[in-house]
């Protein structure tokens, strides 16, 4: 019973703590400020899991010609300002950014054509699914 109690008051303590940093603003959430390690850690953990369960596995294995076009053609067009290329040295304004946008060339190495490109909002949500593939072909 001992065990309990303490687990329990353990645990209102951290969330009476979490809940303190959320309403203190003491956690700088400023784009110009790095994370902690601790608060990377937390964001990058989160960040996979959503993906993992989010993006699923309907990724083409192959594209056709036309499909690799417009997926070159969009992600010049969208996502090269903050993502780079290949071969592109990063812009100022992805320089800026933080988190550091991932370089999307090396990210696809470890993660599906979906889950790299998972959601941006200025999909629209009807041609989204169409632009994923698209892009990944890119």
């Amino acid at each position: 019973m001992k065990f309990l109690a303490g687990f329990v008051t353990a645990f209102i303590v951290s969330a009476l703590g979490a809940f303190l940093v959320i309403v203190s603003g003491v956690y700088n959430v400023a784009a110009t400020a790095p994370h902690t390690p601790l608060g990377r850690a937390i964001l990058t953990w989160t960040m996979r899991n959503s993906v993992r369960v989010h993006a699923g596995n309907e990724s083409p294995e192959t594209w056709s010609e036309d499909q690799a076009r417009r997926g070159f053609k969009d992600y010049d067009a969208m996502c090269v300002i903050c993502h780079s290329a290949p071969g592109k040295e990063r812009s100022y304004i992805s320089k800026s950014l933080r988190p550091e946008p991932p370089n999307l060339a090396e990210t696809s190495e470890r993660w599906s054509s979906r889950r790299t490109v998972l959601d941006h909002q200025e999909w629209r949500q009807n041609d989204r699914d169409a632009r994923i593939r698209a892009y990944a072909s890119g």
